[in-house]
């Protein structure tokens, strides 16, 4: 562990007794929590032992999304020490702007004064419901602390209105570059209703829950046209698809069905749009297609075919038959993280097996 995090750590400690919260210790060495069979894979691949998440794909680099995301899997899994060390890790390295939110992106070996400091909200909402969940499971306050002041934050720095009707919220991607010309640039896969839906409940942000719900409801204007794309504008005339592969249904949006099944929307339109697309037959899932559902491109990997196959699961089980091994060795760590985020929903919200 860094001098920056030992640093960190005893300066909570303080902060915890100063306030009467020692006795809230965090529980530690818990049993791994049964029914969650990928993870142990998925950390041993993917997870420093100081908890920094490396995306492979990507030149071994490290982001607020990748952060949030084995945050949440650690309290899937029970893993008190993989929470702590992903959460100590975080705070040192991506908690460095000058309000709540993380920068996105961590390249190792770049220099602090070279360091790409802006966030992105997809990883900000899911770092602040990792620290919920984290926080009640494990009677961490810290951690309960945190994730009220990135919720605050997303709020107060990267909600904005839809310049189409007045009053509807939507969630910026992030907190510059993403407003112009009385429009704005939106992305589909960053709509999460259920962790925006948590965050109002339990910090009494009503905000979020109207961000949650409009966000929803453009989805359901975008699948009365198709796929969902990976990017798109919005502006007073309505909305409109981004221009070239940002505009078609790509890495990005193949999330957009999953958070709407985890957030009880398996009825969603969307949901059904994709669904179509994930039960025609051939090699491989489609992970690029036009918005119309034409194919653009297929992948192998186990962890993609296991989130088409929750999608699937959740829409019409009776024409699922095969299963899906979701192993982080066989794989990079994109699909292997989406792999095992599918196993995660299908454990959270009882999806049942075939």
């Amino acid at each position: 562990m860094s001098a920056r995090d030992l640093n960190r750590r005893a300066c909570l400690v303080g902060l915890a007794g100063a306030t009467g919260l020692a006795g809230l210790a965090p529980v530690r060495a818990l049993a791994l929590a049964p029914g969650f069979a990928g993870w142990e894979d998925w950390r041993a691949r993917f997870l420093t032992p100081e908890g920094r998440v490396i995306d492979d794909y990507q030149g071994d680099i490290s982001h607020s999304e990748g952060q949030a995301w084995g945050l949440l899997f650690a309290v899937a899994a029970n893993d008190w020490p993989a929470f702590d060390a992903i959460r100590g890790w975080t705070n040192a390295f991506l908690a460095v702007r000058q309000d709540p939110l993380l920068a996105w992106r961590f390249v190792p070996g770049e220099a602090w004064e070279t360091r790409d400091y802006n966030n992105a909200s997809d990883g900000d909402l899911f770092y602040a419901w990792a620290l919920l969940r984290g926080g009640r499971q494990f009677s961490d306050p810290d951690a309960l602390a945190q994730a009220e002041r990135i919720a605050r934050g997303l709020i107060e720095i990267c909600v904005a209105e839809d310049p189409r009707r007045s009053g509807r919220l939507q969630l910026l991607p992030g907190a510059e570059h993403f407003r112009h010309d009385g429009g704005l640039t939106l992305n589909p896969s960053y709509i999460m209703p259920r962790a925006l839906h948590e965050l109002a409940a339990a910090f009494d942000l009503p905000i979020l829950a109207q961000v949650a719900e409009d966000g929803a409801a453009l989805l359901e204007e975008v699948a009365a046209e198709g796929l969902p794309p990976d990017w798109l504008g919005l502006d007073g005339g309505g909305w409109s698809a981004a221009e070239g592969d940002k505009g078609r249904f790509g890495y990005d949006a193949i999330r957009v069905p999953l958070y709407l099944i985890w957030s009880g929307r398996a009825g969603h339109p969307m949901v059904r749009q994709v669904a179509q697309l994930w039960s025609q037959g051939g090699e491989g899932t489609a992970v690029r297609a036009g918005r119309d559902g034409q194919i653009l491109h297929r992948d192998p990997s186990p962890g993609y075919a296991a989130l088409a196959r929750t999608v699937r699961l959740a829409t019409a089980p009776e024409k699922v038959i095969a299963s899906v091994s979701t192993q982080a060795a066989r794989q990079g760590y994109y699909p292997a993280t989406l792999g095992l985020l599918a196993e995660l929903v299908a454990h959270d919200i009882g999806i049942p097996d075939t």
